[in-house]
C-alpha cells in the first residue's frame, strides 16, 4: 500500500453517522477495531483528502475524513420514561381493569407482554401481562430491574452498554439449571456453548458449540454467568445479525451489580415464572 501523508492537527472532532474505526487506512472488514457512535467525539491528529488520523484509547487509528466534522451533531436520543403509577414512592401494583398494556395498539395482536420501563440509569421496572380468553387483560407482576449501564437506547450498537429499545419476541430459553418446565425450546447450558460478539465473524449474534463450530471468536463464555444465567431468555435483537448493532441482548437474572452491559434482569423467581409461561 502507498503510504499517505498527513497534515498535522490537534483538534476534536465528532462522527457525523456510526462510522468505522480502522487499524490501517484501508476499507476491508478485517481491519475494524470499534464503531465511533454518531455525535461522540475523538481526537484527530492527522488529515489527508480522504483519511483522518485518530487517537482513539490512546492509541492511532484511521477513520474516512467525509464522516468526521468539527461541530458537534445534535443527535436526539429516546429513553422510556415511567408513568407515575411507577415512579419512585407510589404504588407498583395495578389491577386488572387498569392494566395499560389494554390500551396499547399492539395488545389486540397478542396475548402476553413483558413491558420494561426505565427509570432513569440503569433502572427499571419491569411487568408481566397475559391476556384471557375474554380478551381482558391481567397484570401477573411487577418488579424492580436493571437495564444496560448507560440507559436504554433506540441506537444500540455492539459495546455501548445500552439495552435496545422497541418491541421484540423471545426465541429461546436457556439456562445453567435444568428446565424448569418451558414452553419456549431451552436449552441448558454447557461449558463448550459461547454467544459470539465479534462483529467481524460469521457468527456475529448466534450461539455456538465449540465443539461443533471451532474457531476463533470474540464471544461471550455463557457458562460464566453465574448466577445470571441460571435462567434466561433471548431477546429476538438484530435477528438479521447486522455487524456492529449489537448483540446477546437477554433477559435474566440479577448479576448483583444494579446493572447490566445491554440485558435486562430480574429476580431468579421471577424468571422461572417467564420461561413456564411465556410462548414467543
Amino acid at each position: 500500500n502507498t503510504e499517505l501523508e498527513f497534515r498535522e492537527t490537534d483538534e476534536l472532532v465528532y462522527a457525523t453517522v456510526n462510522v468505522n474505526i480502522r487499524s490501517s487506512y484501508t476499507t476491508t472488514k478485517n481491519n475494524v477495531v470499534s464503531i465511533l457512535d454518531k455525535g461522540k467525539s475523538v481526537k484527530r491528529i492527522g488529515i489527508q483528502s480522504e483519511w483522518s488520523k485518530v487517537l482513539y484509547q490512546d492509541k492511532v487509528f484511521y477513520i474516512k475524513s467525509d464522516y468526521l466534522t468539527l461541530q458537534k451533531p445534535v443527535v436526539k436520543e429516546v429513553v422510556t420514561k415511567a408513568p407515575e403509577t411507577f415512579k419512585e414512592g407510589a404504588t407498583a401494583t395495578l389491577s386488572s381493569d387498569e392494566d395499560f398494556v389494554a390500551k396499547l395498539n399492539i395488545a389486540s395482536q397478542i396475548n402476553q407482554l413483558i413491558c420494561v420501563i426505565g427509570n432513569g440509569g440503569s433502572n427499571c421496572t419491569v411487568s408481566f401481562h397475559t391476556k384471557d380468553n375474554e380478551g381482558k387483560w391481567k397484570q401477573q407482576f411487577t418488579i424492580a430491574g436493571d437495564n444496560g449501564s448507560n440507559g436504554i437506547s433506540y441506537s444500540k450498537r455492539e459495546g455501548d452498554k445500552k439495552t435496545p429499545a422497541g418491541l421484540y419476541s423471545l426465541t429461546i430459553a436457556f439456562g445453567l439449571k435444568a428446565d424448569p418446565g418451558a414452553i419456549l425450546p431451552y436449552r441448558k447450558i454447557t461449558k463448550y456453548d459461547y454467544w459470539v460478539d465479534d462483529i467481524n465473524s460469521i457468527y456475529y449474534n448466534t450461539w455456538v458449540n465449540s465443539q461443533e463450530t471451532p474457531g476463533e471468536y470474540v464471544s461471550e463464555h455463557l457458562i460464566d454467568h453465574n448466577p445470571s444465567y441460571n435462567y434466561a431468555l433471548n431477546i429476538n435483537y438484530n435477528s438479521a445479525c447486522t455487524p456492529g448493532e449489537g448483540s446477546a441482548m437477554f433477559l435474566h437474572g440479577y448479576n448483583g451489580t444494579g446493572q447490566t452491559t445491554g440485558c435486562i434482569a430480574i429476580s431468579e423467581d421471577c424468571m422461572k415464572v417467564l420461561i413456564r409461561t411465556v410462548n414467543s
